[in-house]
């Protein structure tokens, strides 16, 4: 099969047809442009995008300021932050080195008290070594003096008996 012509006189006829119809056509199907106005519909539509730019325009830099602000903060934050850090770090150095002081100085007390201790101790045990020393040495006279005076007169017995 071939390929239907249409020629010009035949599009000038459909172009008229179209234009003749299609107000009602975009009524019934409830299509509504535009509405019509003298002298520039094109201009009122730049005019209100040129509007919605600015105002992207504007949020874009309020955005871009608070960021700004943000960071700003942020950083005095941290800055805070850290100062707060090292001055809690200096208060726990000090702290624990009053507590290292503390131990030192109970060390130093407990090794004087165990050398006073220690050596009343000392005392007392060689006080008892010659108490002792004493006592047996008198028990030992006592004894010694005792067998001798035993044997003296178990001999003296044996020579008059």
């Amino acid at each position: 099969m071939g390929e239907p012509s249409v020629d010009q006189n035949q599009l000038e006829q459909i172009g008229s047809y179209i234009k003749s119809h299609l107000g009602q056509w975009i009524r019934e199907g409830n299509v509504y442009p535009f509405p019509p106005q003298a002298g520039g519909n094109d201009n009122e539509i730049l005019r209100k995008i040129d509007n919605v730019e600015q105002q992207l325009k504007f949020q874009n830099e309020k955005l871009e300021q608070m960021m700004v602000q943000s960071d700003k903060r942020f950083e005095t934050l941290q800055t805070n932050m850290g100062q707060r850090f090292e001055a809690m770090q200096s208060n726990m150095d000090q702290r624990f080195e009053a507590v290292d002081k503390r131990f030192e100085d109970q060390k130093y007390y407990f090794d004087k008290r165990f050398e006073t201790m220690q050596h009343s101790m000392d005392k007392r045990f060689e006080d008892q070594l010659h108490f002792m020393d004493k006592r047996l040495g008198l028990q030992t006279w006592i004894i010694g003096g005792g067998f001798t005076l035993m044997g003296t007169l178990i001999t003296l017995f044996k020579f008059l008996a």
